[in-house]
């Protein structure tokens, strides 16, 4: 059902050169069911989103390489979420996140548990989600992509 999906807002200043990294805001994410009410709260006056309940997560998204501006290397993904009072079903499912570095390139996944994790209190998941950049190996025309799934609980939290 394409008419519930979420396309993320244009991402065009992404490189923060003060922090030696790229900074992509939760509404620059493409979220799937994410114009459904029922699972999302996207609301275009806040910077985070928030995902209600949802039987299956799939937050994603494609850097082209060109936003790299030549820089090789390793880089690293990461989630800044916030689990509120009333979050459950956690323990019964880890979290998965991914990354894939061209078109040719295979998915990489890195299981990740947020059991446990304090309520009200913004944590950065996953410590393992790195990638490599190589020129020589990759194309301008390809792409980065990156994001977290979860197929089978119900969850909530917010992402910052």
């Amino acid at each position: 059902m394409a008419g519930s999906h979420y396309k993320g807002l244009p991402s065009s200043q992404i490189w923060k050169e003060s922090i030696k990294a790229f900074e992509i805001e939760p509404r620059q994410l493409d979220i799937i069911w994410g114009k459904d009410r029922r699972y999302w709260n996207i609301n275009p006056n806040k910077r985070e989103v928030e995902l209600l309940q949802v039987c299956w997560l799939e937050v994603s998204k494609s850097i082209p390489f060109s936003a790299f501006k030549g820089k090789e290397g390793t880089y690293k993904v990461e989630f800044s979420v916030k689990m509120r009072p009333d979050a459950f079903g956690w323990n019964a499912s880890p979290v998965y996140f991914m990354t894939k570095v061209g078109r040719a390139g295979g998915y990489r996944w890195f299981k990740c548990s947020l059991a446990g994790q304090s309520v009200d209190k913004e944590v950065v998941v996953p410590d393992n989600c790195v990638f490599e950049i190589n020129r020589s190996q990759t194309s301008q025309e390809d792409v980065v992509i990156f994001g977290i799934c979860n197929g089978s609980s119900f969850i909530t939290y917010t992402f910052f």
